[in-house]
């Protein structure tokens, strides 16, 4: 706007705000637009139209179109129809022909904006009443103050609604769409980031930590108060401080979720005077072992077999590999090559699959169940760009790497860290052995791994069923994990794990050899059904080693009085 001269500079500054201020001019405003959407533009371009002053009439008012390319040529998009009237507060919504978007359009036209640098405008009977220009443009005539640039993909919005200072780079920011809608909220609260340790749980009873960011996109400062994480039901309260429009905070929680599945997790924040609670998406976070898992990793080969990641359908129907992909803490998400895994299926994916090849077949690889290397070498595909295991804990964090596996949604639903502090971390592997999982469907209390080193003397199981499976044959309440106990191979203790069921008050776990003489006494208690984890290092009573050789381990179910109810008996071997 330019001002008359000899004006005083208090007046001046007067009217500049003036000017600033939504409706100031009594007329209709270019208040948003959509000039590059996300793909193809036919159906998906608007421009909405905003009264911030008293009902007006629209009569006669056009929307034009300028080729910012050529000489300035105004072409008619669109005319108002006789009575148009645009209430106080109101918005006008012209969209493109074949229009997709959420709202209800005012009216259908072929708007044809392109991509800039062009510009629209506003006029009656040949008066402009609002200028828009955007793009690099340089022709004056085409923009007010500077033209605002141009974001594929977000529309231009007025921030406030219906603000004009008459400079159209200082009015209009880059923002999602909001048609036929006020484009900034008072408070408007969107999360930048969201990150979870660990970024998924493969039980209840263990808890993550969560790191959210938000940023504050509404047009007020956020005073400061209570807000709350809803996590499945759980709700977890924190403080998030002032903030003001365009700030960022962060917030921390520790959550432990009372249930699996795939849990959608938001924030929920009161807003000022009690008006409304506002409720912000953080993320999709799974509890529990999803469709597909990871089953074994080798980040330490010796005999140039390479570094390979098994993975594990647990789905009743056949998945799509290429709907999942794979990371390390420090690497890039890679996508699995396409490919059909069916349900109860093994794949192995290799940094070499040649490579790999070769050294099933010169170890002569023979599984159980019938797993011999022909099968083995039929579940092999590569990965391109590996993501390259490390074998130590580097000094930025605590554990040497985690492995994550995400959906086609981006959602964790597998996660392996190993060589950290926790007690279910698995330790980093010696050279050429590889880290197993034990069962897929196993019941572990919240401080039990289940992972261990291979007990396979190759030191690995690549593509057929894994050493460290517990036996079937245990009983219906004694699962031993793994079964052989090979300090050299890195198992050095081996987990006995018994779920008293609802009939019992208790246990009694012990060990004895093949005579039948008790080596170790592990003790037991009347403490009523659930799970119990004990843990035996191959020691006796007498806190020494016991000789190499087969063990029974013999757990019984017992009742209140400490009868017993049942018995189960697992045979494991120390080496």
């Amino acid at each position: 706007m330019t001002q008359p001269p000899g004006i005083p500079a208090l007046l001046r500054g007067f009217l500049s705000v003036l000017a600033a201020a939504p409706g100031a001019a009594g007329a209709p405003v270019i208040n948003e637009f959509l000039a590059d959407p996300p793909g193809s533009d036919g159906g998906k371009e608007f421009v909405e139209i905003h009264n911030a002053g008293p009902a007006l009439s629209l009569d006669g008012v056009t929307l034009e179109f300028a080729n910012g390319a050529v000489e300035p040529a105004w072409e008619v998009r669109w005319t108002a129809p006789p009575g148009t009237v645009l209430a106080e507060g109101g918005f006008f919504l012209v969209c493109d022909r074949n229009w997709t978007g959420p709202a209800v359009p005012d009216a259908e036209v072929a708007l044809g904006l392109q991509n800039g640098p062009d510009a629209i405008r506003l006029a009656r009977d040949g008066t402009v009443l609002d200028l828009v220009g955007y793009g690099p443009l340089t022709d004056d005539r085409l923009f007010e103050g500077a033209p605002s640039p141009l974001q594929a993909g977000l529309a231009l919005a007025r921030r406030p609604d219906g603000a004009d200072s008459d400079d159209n780079a200082a009015d209009f920011v880059a923002a999602e769409a909001t048609p036929g809608a006020p484009n900034f909220r008072d408070w408007d609260f969107h999360v930048v980031a969201a990150t979870g340790d660990p970024p998924c749980l493969d039980r209840v009873g263990r808890s993550l930590r969560l790191e959210v960011q938000l940023e504050n996109r509404g047009i007020l400062a956020w005073p400061g108060g209570q807000v709350r994480l809803d996590f499945a039901g759980r709700v977890v309260p924190a403080v998030l401080d002032a903030v003001g429009s365009g700030g960022t905070r962060n917030l921390y929680f520790v959550v432990e979720p009372g249930r699996s599945g795939r849990h959608p997790v938001g924030l929920l924040l009161p807003l000022p005077g009690g008006m409304d609670t506002l409720r912000v998406p953080v993320c999709l976070y799974q509890v529990g072992l999803g469709d597909l898992v990871i089953n074994e990793v080798q980040p330490a080969p010796d005999q140039g077999q390479g570094e390979y990641i098994e993975l594990a359908s647990r789905s009743e129907e056949a998945l799509d590999l290429g709907a999942f992909a794979l990371k390390d803490e420090d690497g890039d998400w890679r996508s699995l090559p396409a490919g059909s895994l069916q349900p109860g299926g093994l794949v192995v994916v290799a940094q070499d699959s040649t490579a790999l090849a070769g050294w099933i077949l010169a170890n002569d690889r023979i599984g159980g169940d019938g797993c011999g290397s022909h099968s083995a070498l039929t579940r092999l595909v590569s990965l391109a760009g590996w993501p390259s295991l490390n074998n130590a804990v580097p000094g930025s964090r605590t554990f040497a790497d985690r492995i994550s596996l995400a959906d086609s949604g981006g959602v964790v639903v597998d996660a392996l860290t190993y060589g950290g502090p926790d007690p279910w971390d698995p330790p980093i592997p010696g050279s050429g052995s590889s880290l197993e999982r034990l069962n897929l469907g196993l019941p572990l209390d919240s401080g039990a791994s289940t992972w261990s080193v291979s007990a396979a003397w190759e030191g690995g199981t690549p593509g057929c069923p894994n050493s460290v499976s517990p036996a079937e044959s245990g009983g219906p309440f004694l699962t031993v994990q793994p079964l052989v106990l090979d300090a050299d191979r890195g198992v050095s203790a081996l987990a006995l794990v018994l779920e008293v069921p609802a009939e019992g008050e208790g246990f009694q776990l012990a060990v004895f050899d093949l005579e039948g003489r008790r080596v170790r006494d592990l003790g037991g208690d009347l403490a009523g059904p659930g799970l119990r984890t004990r843990h035996w290092k191959g020691e006796n009573d007498r806190s020494r080693l016991v000789p190499p050789g087969g063990y029974i381990v013999l757990g019984t179910c017992l009742d209140g009085s400490g009868a017993i109810l049942d018995a189960s008996r697992v045979l494991v071997v120390v080496r």
